[in-house]
């Protein structure tokens, strides 16, 4: 650009913003003529301009303008046409992630519906069904194990999405008539294309190991699918101690969630677009009496005898989900649990899975079967007879040995998560400013939510499927390790050998 056209474009730059936003003012300012004194000084300044700094001063000005143009930043400060030409999605680059963060009024998370794809590669089945909320993902998985993730994130003026992209090759993409970036992995590896609606108020983004053409075929049939709405209570009677989930379970369009408190009071909530079925009354069924959640109707069924259940039903506003309370509790806490019920959306923290194990309860994950090799059981029991003969017990090298083989063959690519996690969670803990960042990795290609509040700073990780592996809390600034249903499954199995040899050769010995 010469400098001729710098000069005209910031000057066009500045006559343009000041129009927008003074145009009516300056039509009702009265004629007004200027004093010698001030026509002097005007001259003297611009015969100053007509010095070569003239030329540099115009090229900064014509800069700055272009940046706040494209960073939506400070424009937008002193500009509401401007602000209002930007809402929505916007893309910041930094030197190795991006952020698209929402900015303007953001529309309500759909309660009763998702986004998601009509058409998937033929190979690719669903493995991991959507659930409504801020923070919506399915998974696709081939029979060779190759995934296939889509995930949205609705407008919300706290949240943003970071694409951390280091090794990527990132370019420019069209989704239909919508702009795009493809983030290509120049491995033979999963890419990652993310786009923004702003229409549907929502930032898009496939995880997959396929080219160009099949990702944006794919991103192009994404479009409105109905799903049930989810319900949840959002109060419980803190004057009876605290409470946990003690069962919970749900499907398509029904749930019931069981909480535990003090003194083995338990309070039920439930759900169901199946009338005929649910909910389930109880045996002694009293006479129904009418009172309000609310302002909708509802139906009480009183407690024949002291200590027993109480029932409260009532339906959701068009009359398609029944719901209900029941609990041992007085009639107005009823009806206090019953106000706080509202729709359960999701957001990433929420649909992160911490596993649970059991020893004996489930099979053996087939990950698991293929690291517990022979050799490798051998070297166990090899182990474990020295430390036997030694009378010590999983001597520190042995557990360094366990360790070493289990993150060689089972254990995720935590390390490597956590430390390109971190530089994130430090970046957004010093500016301080609150919310929920989703984090998308670039290889390995796993999701980070960092959320911080006034108060601290978290951070969690999960792998391809939704399992937690790592969480940090700024109180201590470490992460903990959170353990896999594979590793837990894994290190059992191991202990039962070691052990079985352990107390073998103590016997051989104790016996000579």
């Amino acid at each position: 650009m010469t400098d001729q056209a710098l000069d005209d474009l910031a000057r066009r730059l500045l006559l343009d913003a000041a129009r927008q936003e003074y145009a009516a003012l300056v039509a009702e300012a009265p004629e007004h003529s200027f004093s010698p004194a001030f026509e002097r000084k005007m001259k003297k300044l611009i015969r100053r301009t007509d010095h070569p700094v003239r030329h540099r001063l115009a090229q900064a000005v014509a800069c700055l303008l272009l940046a706040a143009l494209l960073s939506g930043c400070s424009l937008l400060a002193f500009s509401p046409t401007a602000r209002n030409a930007l809402a929505g999605w916007v893309r910041e680059v930094f030197s190795t992630w991006s952020i698209y963060r929402h900015s303007g009024e953001a529309q309500p998370a759909l309660e009763d519906a998702v986004y998601r794809p009509a058409w998937v590669p033929p190979a690719y089945e669903e493995v991991l069904a959507p659930e409504t909320g801020n923070f919506v993902r399915i998974l696709y998985e081939t029979p060779e194990g190759s995934l296939l993730r889509f995930s949205y994130l609705k407008g919300i003026a706290s949240t943003a999405l970071q694409v951390e992209w280091e090794g990527a090759v990132v370019r420019p993409v069209l989704v239909g008539t919508l702009p795009g970036e493809l983030y290509q992995n120049p491995a033979d590896g999963p890419n990652i294309l993310v786009w923004t609606d702003q229409e549907r108020d929502a930032v898009f983004w496939i995880t997959a190991p396929l080219e160009e053409r099949e990702l944006v075929k794919i991103a192009t049939s994404v479009a409105c699918s109905p799903m049930p709405k989810r319900y949840r209570i959002s109060w419980l009677p803190v004057q009876y101690g605290g409470f946990f989930v003690a069962s919970e379970h749900s499907s398509q369009g029904k749930g019931e969630t069981v909480y535990e408190g003090n003194d083995a009071l338990t309070i039920t909530f439930g759900y169901s677009n199946d009338r005929e079925n649910d909910p389930p009354y109880p045996e002694k069924q009293s006479p129904g009496e009418p009172v309000q959640v609310g302002e909708a109707p509802a139906t009480l069924y009183r407690a024949q005898e002291a200590e027993e259940q109480q029932l409260l039903v009532w339906d959701n506003d068009d009359a398609s989900v029944v719901l209900w309370v029941r609990a041992a509790l007085p009639v107005e806490l009823l009806l206090q649990i019953g106000e706080s019920v509202i729709p359960d959306l999701n957001d990433l923290t929420g649909t992160m899975e911490i596993s649970t194990f059991e020893p004996g309860a489930e099979p053996l994950l087939e990950e698991v079967k293929a690291a517990l090799t022979d050799p490798f059981l051998a070297q166990v029991e090899a182990y474990a007879r020295r430390d036997a003969a030694a009378n010590y017990y999983m001597q520190p090298d042995y557990n360094q040995m366990v360790r070493d083989y289990q993150a060689q063959h089972l254990s995720p690519q935590r390390e490597e998560a956590m430390a390109r996690v971190s530089p994130q969670v430090e970046r957004l803990q010093e500016a301080g400013t609150p919310g929920e960042h989703v984090l998308s990795l670039f290889g390995p290609f796993y999701s980070a939510s960092i959320f911080v509040s006034y108060h601290a700073t978290t951070a969690h990780i999960c792998d391809e499927y939704g399992e937690m592996i790592a969480s940090y809390h700024s109180g201590n600034r470490e992460w903990t390790v959170v353990p896999t249903k594979a590793e837990m499954q894994f290190s059992y199995e191991v202990n039962q050998v070691y052990f079985a040899a352990y107390r073998a050769a103590r016997a051989e010995l104790t016996a000579d």
